[in-house]
C-alpha cells in the first residue's frame, strides 16, 4: 500500500519533530512540510531518497547523451537506418 503524504507546518516539526521522524521512518510516511501555509519541503525515509537519487543519476546519464554524440555513436555502429531511427525514437521518449 502506498502510504499517503501528511502536510505539517514548520512550527509543528519544530515542535514534535521526534513524532514526525518515527511516523516517516517506520510508517514510511512522507511529510510536506509547510511554510505559511505553502508546501516548502518533503521529509522522507532514507530508502525513499536513496531511490529518487538514483533515479535522478539515470536522467543526468540520459541527458548526457546529446544528439551529435548519438549521431557519432550511430555512425561508429554504421547501423541501417531504420535501426538507427528506432535508438534515437526511445532515447528521446527515455528524456
Amino acid at each position: 500500500m502506498i502510504p499517503l503524504e501528511r502536510h505539517v507546518s514548520a512550527y509543528q516539526v519544530r515542535t514534535r519533530f521526534g513524532e514526525i521522524l518515527d511516523a516517516v521512518r517506520y510508517r514510511k510516511e512522507p511529510v510536506v512540510v509547510e511554510k505559511n501555509g505553502r508546501p516548502a519541503a518533503v521529509i522522507v525515509d532514507l530508502e525513499a531518497y536513496r531511490a529518487l537519487e538514483t533515479l535522478r543519476e539515470e536522467e543526468r546519464f540520459i541527458e548526457e547523451y546529446t544528439d551529435e554524440r548519438l549521431r557519432g555513436f550511430l555512425v561508429a555502429d554504421r547501423l541501417p537506418k531504420a535501426e538507427a531511427a528506432h535508438i534515437r525514437k526511445r532515447l528521446k521518449a527515455a528524456r
